[in-house]
C-alpha cells in the first residue's frame, strides 16, 4: 500500500508572483545604480572642466597673504590661450602641462622703459594629470571637444582652443538629464576685459602744471602672445589735460598679473619722461609701474609731475 505524504511549496501562481516581485526589484537597483553611476562620471566632468578653466584662466577667487587678487595660470604666465598639441583631442591641452616649444619661466624688461620688468614665461604644469596616460579625459572616458572660437570649428595643431565643450553620459549633441550638453567653456570670451580708470595729478591747483607735454598716456604691459617676452600690451590715445582726474580705458586687456604706467607727452606723442605713478593696491602705496592682477577692475593713478 502507497501512501502519500502532504508537502508545503509553493503554486504556480505563487511563484510568478515572487519571479515578478524579485524582478521588479532588480530592476529598480539596476536603475539606482545606473544613476549613481551616471553621477559621478557627471561629477568628475564637471570637475575636470572647472581645472581646465583655472589651469588657463585663473581662480578668480585666488588671494595672495595680503588679502589681494592673485590671478596666475598658463594666460597669465604666456600671454594667450593654449595651443593644440597634434591632433588627437585626449592629447591636445598638452600645453598645460608638456613645457616643449614654450619659452621659460625669466624675467623680461620692456623696450622703452627699464623700470618695467617682469616674469613671463611657462611656469606649469597647469593641471594635474596621471603620469601613466598624459590625458585629458571627462568621467565617461571620453575626450573634451575643442573648437576655435566660432565654437564650430573643431581645432587642428597648432590651432588656439576658444571653446571647450563636453556632450554628456550619451556623447551625442542635445538630450536631457546626464545626456544633456554641458555649457561650452568659452576661454576666447573670458580671457580679456577692458581697463579703464582715472590719472589724476598730484598737484593744488584745479589745473595741473605740465613739465613735459600736455597730454598723457596710458600702457599697459604684459607677455607678447608671439614669445611671451614683456611688451606693451595696449595704449591709450594721447589724452589732452585739462583738469585733473583724466579718465583712460583700454579695450580688451589679456587678464592676468600686468603692469599700467603712465606718461606726460609732448606734440610728438613719444613719452619725453618716465613719470612716477603711484596707487595703492593692496592698502599699500606703490611708487613706480604699478603692478595689477587685470580682471576687469577699474585702476586709479597718482601722477606726479617732476
Amino acid at each position: 500500500m502507497i501512501t502519500w505524504k502532504s508537502t508545503s511549496g509553493l503554486t504556480l501562481v505563487e511563484l510568478l508572483v515572487v519571479l515578478t516581485i524579485m524582478a521588479a526589484v532588480t530592476t529598480a537597483a539596476v536603475v539606482s545604480t545606473n544613476g549613481i553611476f551616471d553621477q559621478s562620471k557627471f561629477e568628475a566632468s564637471q570637475r575636470t572642466l572647472e581645472e581646465i578653466h583655472f589651469s588657463v584662466l585663473g581662480d578668480a577667487s585666488a588671494r595672495d597673504e595680503r588679502g589681494s587678487l592673485r590671478l596666475s595660470g598658463f594666460l597669465a604666465d604666456v600671454g594667450r590661450l593654449p595651443k593644440a598639441k597634434g591632433n588627437d583631442p585626449l592629447l591636445q591641452l598638452g600645453e598645460l602641462w608638456d613645457p616643449a616649444g614654450l619659452p621659460a619661466y625669466s624675467s623680461h624688461t620692456a623696450a622703452g622703459d627699464a623700470d618695467v620688468t617682469m616674469m613671463t614665461g611657462w611656469n606649469g604644469p597647469y593641471v594635474r594629470i596621471t603620469v601613466a596616460s598624459f590625458q585629458q579625459a571627462d568621467g565617461w572616458g571620453r575626450p573634451f571637444l575643442f573648437f576655435k572660437a566660432d565654437g564650430v570649428t573643431s581645432v587642428a595643431d597648432t590651432d588656439e582652443i576658444a571653446v571647450i565643450k563636453n556632450l554628456g553620459a550619451d556623447g551625442a549633441v542635445g538630450g536631457v538629464g546626464f545626456d544633456a550638453d554641458f555649457p561650452p567653456l568659452a576661454l576666447s570670451t573670458l580671457q580679456s576685459a577692458d581697463l579703464s580708470g582715472y590719472v589724476y595729478y598730484r598737484t593744488s591747483g584745479t589745473t595741473p602744471v605740465l613739465m613735459h607735454g600736455n597730454r598723457i598716456i596710458v600702457r599697459v604691459y604684459g607677455p607678447d602672445p608671439a614669445d611671451s617676452s614683456l611688451k606693451t600690451l595696449k595704449e591709450s590715445s594721447p589724452i589732452p589735460v585739462t583738469g585733473s582726474p583724466i579718465f583712460f580705458s583700454l579695450p580688451a586687456v589679456s587678464k592676468g598679473p600686468r603692469i599700467i604706467r603712465a606718461y606726460q607727452v609732448d606734440s610728438t606723442s613719444v613719452p619725453a619722461t618716465m613719470e612716477s605713478v603711484i596707487s595703492v593696491a593692496g592698502g599699500e602705496a606703490v611708487s613706480g609701474p604699478l603692478r595689477i592682477a587685470h580682471d576687469g577692475r577699474p585702476q586709479d593713478l597718482i601722477l606726479n609731475d617732476k
